[in-house]
């Protein structure tokens, strides 16, 4: 059922999302076990892109909150405001030549995964099922997956400058103050590595490396976004039947997949 319904909508929402730049708010009952009644699907700066940042749309005027803004991935700017209104005060120059990429959530020009980071772009995002998937680097982007065919599509989508998606709910309906853009949502500690995503347990992303080409290449862990069917949700390693799922204790592993006879804090 998942997949029939999914089929019917989610190639709806990315032909408006392609053909029209206007807002569009679309209701549709819920294809994909997020807890409510109806789900709202916002899609706003409906242009497609694969370039990280649009320094027209990145601006202390439009966004209106105080903190570090990317305003493009070479340049991040203090937001402030005064009598005259919001402004953005320069504070770096990236030197994204040598790979530092502007990153507003650690405030530094870095070659840590973020929103300006190569593989961070919409190319770049797999997923195995259709619906609608948050950016795992930006917390005001997020993906809708679909089938071509029998290929799935993902194109990506924006929030509105002053909101933040919020996986639990698919909508944009956060600030850029939250938990989801304050707080780093995955952990990639070593490849194989395979958690629920914090907000919404019926996504799950597993930590691949990329390919070393050269010598000199360096090897950088990243998650990929995966779904459980419809009414499941990862735990211990497994999608389970959520009503199952309430009734089982998480166990907690002492010891590191990759090194079964090392216990964690000892290696």
């Amino acid at each position: 059922m998942l997949t029939i319904e999914l089929l019917r909508i989610v190639p709806i929402l990315v032909l408006l999302f392609l053909s029209s730049c206007r807002t569009t708010t679309i209701h549709r009952n819920n294809p994909m076990g997020i807890p409510l009644n109806q789900t709202v699907y916002e899609m706003k700066n409906c242009k497609s892109r694969t370039s990280r940042l649009d320094s027209a749309a990145n601006s202390c005027l439009r966004r209106q909150s105080p903190g570090p803004l990317c305003e493009t991935c070479e340049l991040m700017s203090l937001c402030v405001k005064n009598s005259n209104g919001w402004f953005g005060i320069p504070l770096v120059s990236c030197d994204v030549k040598n790979g530092y990429y502007c990153n507003a959530r650690l405030g530094v020009c870095s070659k840590d995964l973020g929103p300006c980071h190569p593989l961070a772009t919409a190319d770049n995002f797999k997923s195995n099922l259709p619906g609608i998937f948050p950016d795992p680097y930006d917390c005001q982007r997020y993906y809708l997956c679909y089938y071509e065919g029998s290929t799935l599509t993902c194109v990506i989508a924006n929030c509105d400058v002053s909101k933040a998606f919020d996986a639990s709910t698919g909508q944009c309906s956060v600030s850029p103050q939250s938990a989801a853009c304050t707080q780093k949502q995955f952990e990639c500690p070593y490849v194989g590595h395979i958690a629920a995503w914090p907000t919404n347990p019926n996504i799950y992303y597993v930590c691949k490396a990329t390919v070393k080409q050269n010598i000199n290449d360096t090897i950088i862990i990243y998650p990929l976004l995966q779904r459980c069917s419809d009414g499941q949700i990862f735990v211990d390693s497994f999608c389970r039947d959520s009503s199952l799922s309430r009734r089982l204790a998480p166990a907690k592993s002492t010891t590191r997949p990759d090194r079964p006879n090392c216990v964690l804090g000892s290696c």
